[in-house]
């Protein structure tokens, strides 16, 4: 194997060329169909996953863009820098696209390429590295990488990225944390070749002796690497706008109670809040001198007819970390009890229905609602839903589990008990909705791996677990259990009927060598209410 034609060969290029002339004559170059299909199948995964990230990206670069018209000169700065962004990883992406193209032209040949080309000229997006047909060409990718050095540009394109991304990071702990992290995924270190019996560069290790299709599969995968950190680095920088949130340059305490009327007897709720708390940081909670529970929430039962205040404050540490007091008080009246208007069946209507955790019910979980109401005593509320299930978890409070199906509502129905009498207070529909699906991972040892290069030893780890969830910045808290998955790695699917690899899988991948893909795919996760949902799968490279 030789350097590119018409061109003279380099020392280097005839020592490759040598080098292949005896691998040739020692490996067998027939490579399993089922392989080679394989790679087709985590390619076009992650052809799926850099389309959703696309779509993300840019929905993301559209709230920027109209973040930045509505608050030009706090967050204009920030959007030039994501366009700056946006050009960085275009750059980069576009040159692992035409590195692709090039290997397939090596593979298949201009003229079979341009005739696909041509024949497809009318489909929107159409991409011919999608379609080698000389997937077990193992001549095409050495040659483009390293006989003609293009893998040298392509590592040094990832490396100017990798600077990039890793100069737009702040300099504290979490800045590090994100940079060690984009290192780890943009790595193109020396690897140890067992072949060689010595550190090759990474261009060689890459694409030595590798078939046209695990080519095109690494480079796609390398192509998802971009896109996915480009969406990481464009919510990283609008975080740095503080667009979402509103501005505070002073803090203070509100009560918010159940009811500022009692019945003698009763119980008296009420919610403490500090406005613009930082979620990191737990602040302290004090009544009349007492410290309180850290949820906030302050209960006593009432006594003496009449008008009472009570006060306290709120404790919590500012940004520079030093201490800071916010102080409160709160008025509430103490009743005999309540008198029934005159000339109506029903109390006005004066009902708070609050859910908790959204806007919405998705079908099967269950929400925490709170209801209120001004004119009678929490403990003295009952709800009824039509399309949903109520229990009752204390004064107030109620977990409403929708039966309905998607598209339709629920009405929650709140009456109170008054003199002795069943009143209705009101009523309020929500519409139901799906719950929306998980996101699957790899979790070993406390830490979750949702795809790209991984270990053998985290691989292998018998105590690793595929896990679905949320993640920790979800809107709501969802548990799901993983009833089953299956692992595809050479050429050979095998199934796990639960969260945890079967002796089969276990033993399939200790048989495993570095640069080999592994693709966790049918998971079959079951989520509240019973539902089984159909994750997407992940894919890894066993680094």
């Amino acid at each position: 194997m030789g350097g590119a034609k018409n061109c003279p060969e380099t020392p280097r290029q005839k020592m490759i060329g040598m080098m292949y002339l005896v691998l040739t004559a020692m490996l067998a170059l027939n490579v399993s169909t089922d392989i080679l299909n394989g790679f087709t199948v985590v390619d076009n995964s992650l052809h799926a996953s850099i389309d959703g990230n696309d779509n993300r990206n840019g929905n993301f670069y559209y709230r920027f863009w109209k973040s930045s018209k509505r608050e030009e000169v706090k967050v204009g700065p920030w959007y030039k820098k994501s366009q700056e962004l946006k050009g960085k990883a275009d750059e980069a992406f576009n040159f692992v696209q035409n590195f692709k193209e090039q290997i397939v032209r090596y593979s298949d040949g201009d003229a079979a390429v341009d005739k696909r080309i041509e024949k497809n000229k009318d489909v929107e997006g159409y991409d011919p590295t999608r379609y080698l047909e000389s997937k077990d060409n193992r001549d095409a990718a050495p040659r483009y990488a390293i006989d003609e050095e293009h893998g040298a540009e392509l590592k040094q394109v990832l490396s100017d990225y990798l600077a990039y991304l890793c100069q737009l990071t702040d300099t504290g702990e979490y800045g590090q944390q994100r940079r060690d992290e984009l290192k780890m995924i943009f790595n193109t270190d020396d690897v140890y070749m067992e072949t060689e019996k010595r550190e090759m560069p990474w261009e060689v290790a890459m694409f030595y002796d590798m078939p046209s299709a695990a080519a095109v599969t690494l480079l796609s995968k390398i192509q998802n690497d971009i896109r996915a950190t480009e969406g990481q680095m464009i919510q990283y920088l609008y975080d740095r706008t503080d667009a979402n949130d509103i501005t505070v340059n002073r803090m203070s305490a509100y009560v918010i109670p159940r009811s500022e009327r009692v019945a003698v007897g009763d119980r008296y709720e009420a919610q403490l809040l500090l406005a613009g708390v930082d979620t990191l940081q737990q602040p302290e909670y004090y009544v009349n001198g007492q410290k309180i529970g850290n949820d906030g929430m302050y209960t006593f039962t009432a006594a003496g007819v009449g008008e009472h205040t009570y006060s306290g404050v709120i404790k919590y540490r500012n940004n520079a970390g030093e201490p800071v007091e916010a102080h409160f008080s709160q008025r509430y009246i103490v009743e005999e009890g309540l008198k029934m208007p005159d000339k109506q069946d029903k109390l006005s209507p004066n009902v708070a229905i609050t859910n908790r955790d959204l806007t919405v019910v998705y079908q099967g979980y269950g929400h925490t609602f709170m209801v209120t109401s001004t004119t009678i005593p929490a403990a003295n509320l009952n709800v009824s839903a039509q399309g949903a299930s109520v229990s009752k978890i204390s004064p107030g409070l109620f977990r409403i589990q929708a039966t309905a199906s998607p598209g339709h509502d629920v009405t929650i129905n709140v009456t109170g008990s008054y003199q002795g009498k069943t009143v209705s207070l009101g009523s309020e529909k929500f519409r139901v909705k799906r719950l929306p699906k998980p996101m699957p991972s790899l979790s070993v040892g406390g830490r979750e791996f949702t795809g790209g290069k991984i270990a053998r030893g985290q691989l292998l780890n018998q105590g690793a677990t595929v896990v679905a969830s949320y993640g920790e910045d979800a809107l709501i808290k969802a548990d799901f259990t993983v009833q089953s998955f299956q692992i595809y790695a050479q050429g050979k699917y095998l199934q796990s009927n639960g969260p945890h690899y079967s002796g089969e899988q276990l033993a399939l991948l200790k048989t495993l060598s570095m640069g080999t893909p592994v693709m966790f795919l049918g998971i079959k996760a079951k989520g509240p209410g019973g539902v089984i949902l159909d994750l997407r799968p992940i894919s890894f490279v066993l680094n």
